[in-house]
């Protein structure tokens, strides 16, 4: 007899990808990684709302099951740029190679300096909620990271990430990561 508890992941796959399309609009590609053993496999969304950039969206963390959860249950991990770049799938490889070993929520910064090369402005992610929902009775979610400068971090860790997403948004350094772009701070 088959577990009642199991996850239909196509289903729950499904389920992700239109709460996505409603906040981002249609998905327009997929880059393939994690089932070759590579990188995280990534949506891309070139049309949302309101935005110009690109959404790199990954859609493997959702089915991993030793990933600790956050204040969302399982999550995946986002990065909006301007235009397409491997920046961004670099970034997402490492971070979701990182949700396996801590957890990343909603107001949470990470320290990305040793990902990036030395001429980056963006030494740093700020979290912020992508979205959220429900499937078969358990929390799913997925965050945006924002890139941010060592000066943002620096303000971040003094004056609280709430403030910091405040001074980016009110710049409009929100929600697209300019990875040239001066502080804002």
């Amino acid at each position: 007899m088959p577990d009642a508890t199991a996850i239909d992941y196509r289903k729950l796959y499904d389920t992700f990808v239109h709460v996505l399309e409603h906040e981002l609009g249609p998905k327009e590609d997929a880059i393939v990684g994690f089932e070759f053993g590579g990188p995280p496999d990534v949506l891309l969304f070139r049309n949302a709302p309101g935005v110009r950039g690109i959404f790199y969206v990954t859609s493997d963390l959702l089915f991993f099951e030793r990933q600790p959860r956050n204040s969302y249950g399982r999550y995946e991990v986002a990065i909006c740029l301007p235009t397409e770049s491997k920046w961004a799938e670099h970034i997402l490889y490492k971070l979701s190679q990182a949700t396996v070993e801590e957890v990343f929520d909603a107001g949470h910064t990470a320290d990305i300096t040793a990902w990036v090369d030395g001429e980056c402005t963006i030494k740093g992610l700020l979290f912020a909620k992508l979205v959220s929902f429900d499937y078969g009775g358990q929390p799913f979610g997925a965050l945006l990271c924002v890139g941010v400068t060592r000066t943002e971090l620096d303000y971040a860790l003094k004056h609280g990430s709430d403030d910091l997403l405040g001074r980016l948004k009110a710049a409009r350094a929100f929600p697209v990561t300019d990875l040239k772009r001066a502080s804002v701070v």
